[in-house]
């Protein structure tokens, strides 16, 4: 999860939310691909797909994510898009009773083990904290008031 700083215009200002976002044209309709786009984006990692099936290698991404769009990383990096690797988990839509409506997709990577973890990066504009976190933690921590999570985080 990564704690999002506060900053005018965002929705979600000081709260605990899993990387992601809205698709974008470049994502062309892919939604796995919209996931690997977020997660470069809000976290400078990179999941290159392995040679074992559905295994994925997670590199740490050595650009300013902000200057560097995705579509550029991939051109100028050559490297390969993981997309056909990601295991859909879960779809959460929030209540219809929500000012704000989010239509979910969540997705399991299975990651090759390695010598040097990669724990990903913190930006300083969007991002201020980045945790790793099962979603048992994240619920346990929000229930005992240690950290905000929105819908449809918890």
């Amino acid at each position: 999860m990564v704690e999002r700083m506060a900053r005018d215009g965002s929705q979600f200002l000081n709260a605990h939310v899993f990387p992601g976002g809205q698709a974008e044209a470049s994502d062309q309709g892919i939604i796995q691909r919209t996931a690997l786009r977020e997660l470069y984006e809000e976290a400078s990692i990179h999941l290159q797909p392995a040679s074992l099936p559905r295994r994925v290698i997670l590199k740490a991404v050595n650009v300013n994510t902000i200057e560097t769009p995705f579509s550029r990383y991939l051109q100028e990096s050559r490297e390969q898009l993981a997309e056909h690797k990601l295991i859909p988990y879960s779809r959460w839509i929030t209540p219809k009773s929500m000012p704000k409506r989010f239509d979910t997709m969540f997705f399991f990577a299975l990651a090759m083990p390695s010598d040097n973890p990669v724990g990903g990066k913190v930006d300083a504009k969007e991002i201020q904290s980045l945790a790793w976190m099962t979603p048992s933690e994240a619920l346990s921590q929000f229930s005992q008031g240690k950290i905000t999570l929105f819908p449809p985080q918890w």
